[in-house]
């Protein structure tokens, strides 16, 4: 396999041999844990040819630097794999197989810097977790981890959740308390099987927290439902957080807008 290290899209040329004649091939980059989940499918539906050769080049737009932020070979390197397309669920962006005999697997990690978002050298990170009503956390219940700049003029992050409600607007997003509004960070849609990426550079244009926030020197950090937040006035619109599986920091956070005095 030959990439590019950097760029705004992930171009690569993939050539694969004695290989199984007819079998259908997926590449994949693979990102543990078990079973993968936010895994992406490179060159899906391969066919080797009579002689076992499998040939896949594109350019992927990854959303992300490889390895991602909730990958456990975070910072080392990225898997990237061959497999049996079967054995892999690209719409659900998981491993659903396990045929290891048959595929190819990486002779070492690799690493790719996507330069539309970079989250720098200083790194953060932030479990959040789904509560029930009595604020207990939720034992198997829906969580994320956010990796975060606390320093740097926008808010550089990657954000991976799992075991939301499938198919579901959320929002990442700064909550205040004692009156000052919250802040809108990023929102996206979850799959069908409940889990949710996000990575960006937002300008926040300023700190976390604000002044006012009664949590000062630290900042509540929530994802929530889309509908039940109004981003024009940063406040909530509703409190239905057990039933659509809110995810509440375990920690408080700091950030400095390096270009907002």
């Amino acid at each position: 396999m030959k990439y590019n290290q950097t760029g705004s899209t992930f171009d690569f040329v993939f050539n694969g041999h004695g290989l199984n004649a007819g079998e259908d091939y997926t590449l994949i980059y693979y990102p543990d844990p078990w079973p993968g989940n936010g895994l992406m499918c490179l060159g899906s539906s391969t066919l080797a040819d009579v002689y076992g050769n499998v040939s896949v080049e594109a350019a992927i737009e990854t959303n992300t630097d490889l390895p991602a932020v909730y990958d456990d070979n975070y910072p080392d390197g990225a898997k990237i794999w061959l497999v049996k397309s079967g054995d892999v669920d690209c719409e659900a962006k998981k491993m659903i197989g396990w045929n290891p005999e048959k595929y190819l697997f990486e002779y070492d990690l690799i690493k790719f810097d996507d330069t539309d978002v970079t989250l720098g050298s200083t790194v953060e990170k932030l479990n959040l977790y789904q509560k029930d009503s009595s604020w207990k956390i939720v034992d198997g219940g829906a969580f994320g981890i956010l990796f975060y700049n606390p320093a740097a003029p926008t808010f550089n992050f990657g954000f991976h959740a799992e075991k939301l409600l499938f198919s579901t607007s959320y929002s990442l997003i700064y909550y205040a308390d004692g009156g000052p509004a919250g802040k809108l960070i990023s929102k996206g849609t979850s799959n069908s099987v409940g889990s949710l990426n996000l990575a960006d550079a937002v300008n926040l244009n300023m700190d976390l927290p604000v002044s006012g926030d009664t949590n000062s020197p630290r900042a509540k950090i929530w994802l929530v439902k889309s509908n039940e937040f109004n981003e024009g006035t940063g406040y909530l619109n509703s409190w239905n957080f057990a039933a659509n599986k809110w995810l509440f920091e375990n920690n408080l956070i700091n950030y400095n807008d390096t270009d907002v005095p």
